[in-house]
């Protein structure tokens, strides 16, 4: 039973390099029928809902990682970035707390809670999470990303730049969504900054 499960996580994980979600899916549903706690196979499953927006699906997949293993931080992260994601922000905050709690050196865990922190208008809550990110992972895009947004609503404007120009001079592939962002919130800081509006 479990090469028969094996058999379609390895089909599902080659889906999902070829960026055929839907059907990865389908395919690790089939092999959890076989072996249902695989942990793996679940968050890859969790992550493909989250990716595809199909949160409901992906939420279910994140408690059931909780109830495989309580002790493990990866499916209270999961759990709180897309209940995040859902606008659940106060349960979100909690479960990301539980995840740091289990692993605080676990940088995206201290990205999440400061983008929640961030949209709860707790600016300096939000520039500390990021702050300690970056610590832990100095070249985390969305660290970055979140630090620069983070100094831009403290009225650190000239820092706010230096941090979207080192996330820039970091992302090789300039048509990326952060990067993207990154640019065009560098170029309001910078007219900000010619008028005088620190």
């Amino acid at each position: 039973m479990q090469k028969t499960a094996q058999k379609y996580f390895v089909r599902a994980f080659e889906l999902i390099e070829k960026g055929k979600l839907p059907q990865a899916i389908k395919e690790i549903g089939k092999g959890l029928r076989f072996a249902p706690n695989n942990y793996g196979a679940i968050v890859n499953r969790c992550t493909c809902y989250s990716m595809l927006e199909q949160l409901p699906e992906a939420l279910k997949d994140a408690d059931r990682l909780v109830g495989l293993d309580p002790n493990n931080h990866v499916g209270y992260l999961l759990a709180g970035n897309i209940m995040a994601e859902m606008g659940q922000d106060l349960h979100a905050q909690e479960s990301l707390n539980v995840a740091i709690a289990i692993r605080p050196n676990e940088p995206a865990a201290y990205v999440g809670r400061g983008n929640i922190s961030m949209k709860l208008g707790k600016v300096d809550k939000a520039f500390n999470d990021y702050v300690h990110a970056l610590r832990l992972n100095p070249t985390l895009f969305e660290a970055l990303i979140g630090l620069a947004r983070s100094l831009r609503s403290l009225g650190k404007l000239e820092w706010a730049a230096e941090a979207y120009e080192k996330l820039l001079s970091m992302i090789d592939d300039q048509s990326c969504p952060i990067a993207k962002e990154g640019r065009a919130e560098l170029n309001e800081v910078k007219k900000q900054l010619r008028g005088g509006k620190r």
